[in-house]
């Protein structure tokens, strides 16, 4: 197992390295996530590769342990900073790398005190504590990462018109595999025999998912149309305008002459398009949508378009859900879900009722 595990992470470092440029030779923050992910892949390898060079698990659970604190810290500072990079879009705090030299500094210090007092077969109890640190360091990152997934959420959603999860989902899983690592690995590393294969399967299983994913999300679409949404907001941000309120009347006036002529309905809008066709600073628009009681633009569009699509339905029966979908802003599949959840039938039922 653990030649094959140098094997993999060999080959997941070397198409980081070398295939990956010609997708992202322009990019900046994803080419910094890409190096600091081969930068991991490769640590995790020369752990691998020691191990199984110098058969330190044969020697003892002891040796083996210590190698594993050493080399996991930095592995797991590397990879969850290299999801917190494309949340942030390069923007890591210089005090979020500090604390994360504090944690493992700490951890090495237990471990060379542990060594010095007891010798380095009696290391056991400084093994545990050094385990917990890590632990600590790792639910931290969780804690870190989870909120700034919440609110790539929230960018998202006041960005676009329909809910965009499917473009960050990997990250929410990401999230969950390194919180199950963080709580388990501080375990699972003192055991032998088939418990640890079992789990060195599960660990593998994890790593492989996070490249897997990291890579789908960059040759695809997600990546650029998050930056696009991130980049958007922080223009939003700096322009210190005054927001709008409900009572907000040339904003209010824009928006009921921007439905009246059916602009909701159009397909694939951005927040930032719908303000500029109604003349007036996006900041203004998002807010006015959640002064009025939605959550965001994402929730306001889909409102109006199932609005306008049972009003179809219900007066004109002979249409068929296809062009209803289509003449409202959306596609079938996406229709068909979003007016089940909020109207509690399908359309299909929705226009049977109506028309008896």
């Amino acid at each position: 197992m653990q030649f094959t595990a140098v094997v993999l992470m060999v080959m997941m470092a070397a198409l980081l390295t070398w295939r990956m440029p010609e997708k992202v030779s322009d990019d900046r923050v994803t080419n910094r996530s890409r190096w600091l992910m081969t930068a991991a892949l490769s640590l995790l390898g020369v752990q691998f590769a020691i191990q199984y060079i110098y058969g330190l698990r044969a020697m003892g659970v002891t040796q083996a342990v210590a190698l594993n604190l050493t080399m996991f810290m930095p592995t797991s500072i590397l990879l969850t900073m290299s999801i917190l990079n494309l949340q942030r879009q390069g923007r890591i705090r210089p005090a979020e790398w500090a604390w994360s030299g504090v944690f493992y500094a700490v951890a090495m210090a237990i471990l060379a005190v542990g060594c010095l007092v007891s010798g380095f077969d009696g290391l056991w109890l400084a093994e545990v504590a050094a385990s917990v640190v890590y632990g600590a360091m790792q639910l931290w990152f969780t804690v870190l990462i989870s909120r700034e997934l919440r609110r790539m959420r929230s960018v998202l959603a006041d960005y676009y018109d329909r809910e965009p999860d499917s473009l960050i989902d990997w990250m929410q899983t990401s999230i969950i595999l390194l919180l199950v690592m963080a709580i388990t690995v501080p375990f699972f590393i003192f055991l032998s025999g088939w418990p640890l294969a079992a789990y060195g399967l599960f660990f593998f299983g994890a790593i492989a998912n996070l490249w897997f994913s990291f890579i789908r999300h960059v040759i695809g679409s997600a990546a650029v149309r998050v930056k696009e949404a991130v980049e958007s907001e922080s223009k939003e941000q700096g322009a210190k305008d005054k927001l709008a309120t409900p009572g907000d009347q040339r904003i209010s006036q824009a928006v009921a002459r921007w439905t009246a002529a059916g602009g909701h309905l159009q397909h694939n809008l951005k927040s930032a398009d719908v303000a500029r066709e109604m003349q007036i600073p996006c900041s203004h628009l998002v807010a006015w949508v959640k002064a009025e009681g939605y959550e965001s633009f994402s929730q306001w569009m889909t409102t109006l378009r199932i609005d306008e699509a049972k009003r179809m339905l219900a007066d004109h029966p002979a249409y068929t859900i296809e062009y209803v979908a289509d003449s409202c802003g959306f596609s079938r599949n996406h229709f068909h879900t979003v007016f089940k959840r909020l109207v509690g039938v399908s359309p299909s039922e929705y226009q049977r009722v109506n028309e008896e």
